[in-house]
């Protein structure tokens, strides 16, 4: 099943809908990919990208940015990156090389791009139309708009950087965009096609089709339950359809219009042609999902929770994936914080029908191993000897 769910699938498949919802591994990822992320760390020679997955970038400095005249590239090299990013800046980019990391064994380095001339690689006036979202300007900062006006005779386009109308900006429909034309962070319209054991198959553009994985659905805590949020007035869609070129299905459609939503696009994988989306209710919002604050049974003072391995007595089962993990609510100010338990965190022995020993509703201890910055959800351990000892993690060393 592992296998099955790090495969990626597009256009040129034909047969049964796939299983699983695509999603990014260290296993799948490739240089040409274009991925959503989030700054994660700003330091003086690079920048560390949260990427979807749970994984983790380098961005050189020399690739953060299209430098325009000679002494920008010096600027590069002299503390330039603290001046134009912040933590928690959304980022689109692209995927340059792949490095086997020397320390870590089994561990990879992924090396990206930010530079516009790369991920907007194939764009020109007549291309661009009204509306586009997207186009990012490098003026010493980089700038999000929304293409409001063209002016062709004089090779110049008029944007509005407000806020409030990139995040309530939906790319038209629009006949004949190729995938090379897709961007990380552009919001479409989308109709639900059909349920996937871990997602949503969503239709767009058109031609397009994409997926949602389980942790870029519209709720933060969904329940075991969360397929009937999309799986109304399915019942009629034909099970084995083909799947053609640019990422569209064949087959006979019901008359009742599928549900639909409004989905940013997560990651474009133009070899395969596999396309991810996301529904969170934060980044729809054009916004990083907040780190989750939450408050220590020991010290009684705010604390963020991911940078805190704590422990926490009474953190909540909201749903339970066979074969999978586990979905935790831990208490956080002000909100709660989505904690996920893989099967391998689960114990320290095998557990071989998690579903009988673990019931929802029910409460947990768990230990906080870090957090995915991107998706905005902690990543925790049941097993007993996480809690064995004084020091678990660096975060764990006090002075004495």
């Amino acid at each position: 099943m592992e296998d099955d769910m790090d495969s990626l699938f597009g256009g040129g498949i034909t047969g049964k809908l796939p299983r699983f919802a695509n999603r990014i591994t260290l296993k799948n990822i490739s240089p040409g990919m274009k991925l959503w992320g989030v700054v994660a760390e700003v330091n003086e020679k690079d920048l560390v990208v949260s990427l979807p997955g749970g994984l983790r970038g380098l961005v050189r400095a020399s690739e953060a940015f299209d430098p325009v005249f000679d002494d920008e590239i010096k600027d590069a090299e002299d503390n330039f990156l603290p001046r134009i990013f912040h933590i928690g800046q959304l980022v689109s980019c692209v995927v340059l090389q792949l490095d086997d990391d020397k320390k870590e064994k089994g561990k990879r380095k992924i090396w990206l791009s930010l530079r516009l001339s790369l991920l907007h690689k194939g764009f020109t006036l007549d291309v661009l139309q009204e509306g586009m979202e997207d186009v990012e300007i490098n003026t010493g900062t980089i700038l999000q708009g929304v293409l409001k006006s063209i002016d062709k005779a004089h090779k110049v386009v008029y944007l509005s950087c407000d806020p409030d109308t990139i995040s309530k900006c939906v790319t038209k429909d629009l006949k004949g965009i190729s995938i090379d034309l897709l961007i990380p962070g552009m919001m479409v319209n989308a109709r639900v096609q059909s349920t996937l054991e871990n997602g949503v198959m969503l239709s767009f553009l058109i031609y397009f089709t994409g997926t949602v994985d389980i942790f870029h659905l519209q709720t933060t805590f969904p329940s075991s339950n969360w397929k009937d949020d999309y799986n109304q007035n399915k019942k009629s869609w034909p099970r084995t359809v083909t799947f053609i070129a640019l990422g569209t299905w064949e087959g006979h459609y019901p008359k009742i219009c599928p549900s639909e939503v409004n989905a940013w696009i997560l990651f474009i994988d133009p070899t395969t042609r596999a396309i991810g989306l996301t529904l969170n209710p934060h980044l729809v919002n054009n916004k990083a999902p907040p780190c989750g604050r939450t408050e220590s049974p020991r010290e009684r003072d705010p604390k963020n929770i991911s940078d805190q391995c704590d422990i926490y007595d009474h953190s909540k089962v909201v749903r339970v994936d066979r074969g999978l993990g586990l979905l935790l609510e831990v208490p956080s100010i002000p909100v709660s914080t989505p904690t996920y338990v893989t099967l391998f965190d689960v114990a320290d022995e095998e557990v071989q029908k998690m579903e009988k020993k673990y019931r929802e509703g029910s409460h947990v201890r768990v230990r906080i191993l870090g957090f995915r910055n991107l998706e905005g959800f902690a990543m925790g351990t049941l097993k007993a000897s996480a809690f064995e000892g004084s020091v678990f993690t660096h975060s764990d060393v006090k002075p004495v």
